[in-house]
């Protein structure tokens, strides 16, 4: 990298080898060196943003680079702003914009990954994350829903930010209603979604199914399972108490890596040690054939009515609002 003053050079690497041009002249490097240093050693990712190095920008770098663009006093909200803050969707994650809001005496703009947004309304207590200046995780929510792509998509950004423990319900339902927030009804109807024991949008359309069948008693949620001993056992999607049977949604979409599907058989495990038996079905699968799918159940159901010993585990319901915090 080109040699700068000690002082820069400190600054850089803070920035994770980002500066702007208005950072760069103050150091006393020139227009002229700029420009001899482009397409060489250094590269222009936003206007008037620079990279000390060519090739791809990481992660971090590409959100550090918007926080540059967008200037002094920017914050981060919408979706990345609620990832940062544990906010997990599948849509979330694949939003391809950092979007920042500034001072209503700013303009709005944008460029590349990154748009700007003026904004009337005040942030008393931005947070710092990854070392960017990001809005409170309840505001990050509600801007999130603002882009969503469906209210499906907002149901699930809301059952997923009450999961994660970020916000309380009563702070999803004021965000819901401030300003011409798209998709406010979904964002509600994933808090009753939560309150009624699903951990994600693939539990509510197997919540949906089993509530469908003329065959099934009533499912419990997540429950908590304990052994007659009271070791604690893997929570279950789906729970079938009088047969002890547990029903669980499985996909790789929904584990990350090799690990988590590790860690996802290896409960499963633990389960059919105890004697319970396990009905393991897919998020695409409820989504795209339902009608097999809760064939499978009953029949799996009915099978385990006819002679079977229950083991004597013990499942206990979950109040999944009443362990909510008071939000941040």
């Amino acid at each position: 990298m080109r040699e700068l003053p000690e002082e820069l050079s400190r600054l850089a690497t803070d920035q994770l080898g980002l500066l702007t041009r208005r950072q760069l002249r103050r150091g006393g490097v020139t227009d002229a060196v700029m420009r001899r240093a482009f397409g060489r050693e250094w590269q222009l990712v936003l206007p008037r943003v620079v990279a000390l190095f060519t090739g791809e920008l990481t992660p971090d770098q590409r959100l550090t680079a918007g926080s540059l663009y967008a200037g002094p006093g920017a914050l981060l909200t919408g979706p990345t702003a609620a990832e940062l803050y544990g906010v997990t969707s599948d849509w979330v994650s694949a939003y391809p914009l950092h979007r920042f809001v500034v001072r209503p005496s700013q303009t709005d703009r944008s460029s590349g990954f990154v748009v700007v947004r003026r904004s009337e309304r005040s942030e008393r207590h931005p947070r710092p994350l990854h070392g960017i200046r990001v809005v409170s995780a309840a505001r990050a929510v509600g801007d999130a829903a603002r882009v969503c792509r469906s209210p499906r998509d907002a149901r699930q950004l809301a059952i997923s930010a009450l999961q994660s423990r970020v916000v309380s319900e009563q702070q999803i339902y004021d965000e819901a209603i401030r300003g011409q927030v798209q998709h406010g009804q979904a964002l509600r109807q994933g808090v009753r979604d939560f309150a009624a024991g699903a951990w994600s949008i693939a539990e509510v359309d197997l919540q949906q199914l089993l509530a469908s069948s003329p065959v099934l008693p009533s499912a419990m949620y997540n429950p908590m399972l304990s052994t007659e001993g009271g070791a604690v056992l893997p929570t279950p999607d789906a729970w079938l108490d009088d047969v002890a049977a547990a029903i669980q949604l499985h996909s790789r979409e929904y584990h990350g890596t090799e690990e988590d599907w590790n860690h996802t058989v290896m409960q499963d495990g633990r389960l059919t040690e105890h004697g319970i038996v396990v009905i393991p079905v897919t998020p695409s699968r409820v989504r795209d054939d339902p009608a097999a799918v809760l064939r499978h159940v009953e029949t799996t159901y009915l099978g385990l009515l006819d002679g079977r010993r229950r083991p004597t585990v013990v499942a206990t319901e979950r109040h999944h609002l009443d362990v909510l915090p008071e939000g941040r």
